[in-house]
């Protein structure tokens, strides 16, 4: 079965006392541009990626997630980065989680993508508190 998702975005209830969640999915991205999550404030990121396609034998990725104060990207904040992944042949697909925290607090976030060569073609799963 593949794996698939549709862009969307939704609060996940939480257990009394214990704050929201944003939920953010992402499909057949090459990169996020800044996402306006409404909330000002934030301290906390998750962002699971799976890119799917594009990688070839010796082609890089890497991954950036920046945080800012206004709507965009502003300020940009970095809070959280992968290594520089080297594709090999035969690679099918490759997986990668990061976890930020934003000293200042944030309520836009992006994901920036440098390939050394390829596009790398990725979904997203972003959740922040």
């Amino acid at each position: 079965m593949a794996f698939a998702l549709t862009n969307k975005s939704q609060l996940n209830p939480s257990a009394p006392g214990q704050p929201g969640v944003l939920h953010y999915e992402f499909a057949d991205q090459t990169a996020i541009s800044a996402q306006n999550t409404g909330v000002a404030g934030l301290k906390f990121i998750r962002v699971r990626i799976l890119i799917k396609s594009g990688m070839a034998n010796t082609n890089t990725a890497l991954f950036a997630v920046r945080v800012g104060t206004s709507t965009a990207v502003t300020g940009p904040e970095l809070v959280a980065v992968s290594p520089t992944y080297t594709f090999v042949t035969n690679d099918t697909n490759l997986t990668w989680e990061g976890y930020g925290y934003s000293q200042t607090g944030y309520q836009s976030f992006k994901i920036d993508v440098t390939n050394g060569t390829g596009t790398a073609s990725f979904d997203a799963i972003v959740d922040c508190w």
